[in-house]
């Protein structure tokens, strides 16, 4: 057998557990998109759907302030993700982002 391994698997070498910086740097710029667009829906007078994004809005105050201290606290739980060796999880809560960037995006293009 030539092949030990199927092709479109992972590279046997590498470890999905190994840190990458490219994958905490996608989720920080995934969470500035984020927050750009919330920006823009809350200036639209749209209200935020998350209730905890809400809540936080309500206890700040201020919804940038509100919104930045979150963010910052989403890229420090990423910053652990990636020191703990837990980079599937952070890949898959990259796609879960990247989904709803697009989706704040096409809502803003269709409105």
């Amino acid at each position: 057998m030539l092949l030990k391994f199927p092709f479109w698997r992972r590279n046997p070498c590498s470890s999905s557990r190994s840190p990458h910086p490219g994958v905490l740097a996608l989720f920080a710029y995934l969470q500035f998109l984020d927050l750009l667009t919330t920006v823009v829906f809350l200036a639209h007078g749209v209200r935020e759907a998350n209730p905890l994004v809400r809540l936080a809005i309500l206890a700040a105050g201020s919804p940038l302030a509100a919104l930045l201290l979150l963010k910052a606290a989403a890229v420090a739980a990423a910053f652990y993700c990636t020191v703990a060796g837990r980079m599937r999880l952070l890949r898959r809560v990259n796609v879960v982002f990247g989904a709803l960037v697009v989706w704040n995006l096409v809502a803003l293009v269709a409105a």
